[in-house]
């Protein structure tokens, strides 16, 4: 008995630790922009934070690592996906004139990741699918 009590507490710490590093590992809050793209990280702080609050600031954080790794002139050739947040030309267009940042390049970061937060404060993060926590 004596054995499988131990044997027991040895499995619940060794999972505990496996999950205490995985879900550290995912942390936005731990997110850092490239030494190069730190403005970036410091524009998503500014826009989505007094904005949209601490939660979407660090999903911005995350979203934006995945999809550009901060990188405002990030290019997907096979979609037209630019900017920050990737974009695609269709959703740019429409979102971005909602957005007051009409006619604006998507590669430029400031109506990129206006556009974001406009998105994300009416329709949610669901246009930039999951991966994120």
């Amino acid at each position: 008995m004596r054995m499988r009590s131990l044997l027991a507490v040895g499995l619940l710490t060794v999972a505990l630790t496996v999950s205490g590093t995985a879900a550290q590992a995912v942390q936005p809050s731990r997110i850092i922009p490239p030494p190069g793209y730190r403005w970036v990280g410091k524009l998503i702080k500014q826009d989505f934070l007094p904005t949209l609050g601490r939660k979407n600031y660090l999903m911005a954080m995350c979203v934006a690592q995945r999809e550009s790794n901060f990188d405002p002139k990030a290019y997907n050739s096979k979609s037209g996906a630019s900017g920050v947040f990737q974009f695609i030309p269709n959703t740019w267009a429409w979102a971005s004139q909602e957005a007051g940042y009409g006619g604006a390049s998507p590669f430029h970061a400031h109506p990129n990741v206006g556009t974001a937060v406009w998105v994300v404060a009416n329709y949610g993060w669901s246009p930039w699918g999951g991966q994120c926590p």
